[in-house]
């Protein structure tokens, strides 16, 4: 009996730390094609996520009837809607249950304002969650390479995408401390920024990444990697156990006690 509790246990545990390891990411997207520069959007985000395993359900320009804590992670991709008032409380509720987010800004091209409105909620957005100061740099009308800091090459994979190739982007500072620049072009200025677990105030198992033009296009050979990169930094377990963790301390102790009758 005893030789039995124990292979039963250690059974368990493999099997529940298996399938912990295996398991997908059940993912909502709000994922758009701008219909003047990036055409690809929807495409190129959609198969890459299938390619890697994990499920969506693409709700377009709006979530509305959606349970947000149905989902293990929400990707706001949609880069002519501002977030309104509603969309930037209900992603704060979301966060606080330790939800994970990606918020895309875009570059501010002359004569189309509903992007410095998308960006400014956004920045809006990062306050509100206890995410910190965000500041809007000058924009740079031209294609470059951003590198990975010190905090980015921690965190993302860069062995399969050394450096971030961005279009016109809205170089973003980080004012307050919290949050790190995943990619700089200068010192202290980048186009994508990142929390990790604890960085944002209240929220210790939450993770979000803010990008300002993230050139999902087709014209683009990094958007396989770096939604790569997205899915997993945020998928990332949390520093405080999920339930099933609990589950396999509970069959240890059981075997055990078990074993030692």
């Amino acid at each position: 009996m005893n030789k039995k509790w124990a292979f039963l246990t250690v059974s368990a545990i493999f099997c529940v730390s298996f399938l912990q390891s295996i398991s997908a990411d059940n993912i909502l997207l709000l994922v758009t094609d701008d219909t003047r520069f990036e055409l690809s959007h929807i495409t190129n985000t959609q198969n890459a996520l299938t390619s890697l395993g994990h499920t969506f359900v693409n709700t377009g320009t709006s979530a509305s009837g959606e349970t947000f804590s149905d989902f293990d992670q929400i990707w706001d991709l949609r880069p002519e809607f501002a977030l309104s008032v509603s969309e930037q409380n209900a992603y704060n509720d979301y966060l606080a249950q330790g939800g994970r987010l990606l918020l895309k800004g875009e570059k501010v091209t002359s004569g189309f304002t509903e992007f410095q409105a998308r960006d400014n909620s956004i920045i809006n957005f990062v306050s509100l969650s206890g995410g910190g100061t965000l500041v809007q740099q000058s924009q740079q009308d031209q294609t470059f390479t951003e590198s990975f800091t010190t905090e980015g090459q921690q965190l993302f994979n860069v062995t399969n995408m050394p450096s971030l190739s961005v279009i016109n982007p809205g170089q973003l500072s980080v004012q307050s401390g919290q949050g790190f620049l995943v990619t700089e072009k200068i010192s202290g200025q980048g186009s994508m920024v990142a929390w990790d677990f604890g960085d944002i105030a209240g929220k210790n198992n939450s993770r979000m990444v803010v990008i300002f033009e993230s050139a999902l296009n087709s014209q683009n050979g990094n958007t396989p990697q770096l939604i790569e990169n997205f899915v997993t930094f945020l998928g990332a377990s949390s520093p405080i156990p999920e339930p099933s963790s609990f589950v396999l301390v509970a069959l240890a102790m059981l075997g055990f006690f078990k074993t030692r009758r």
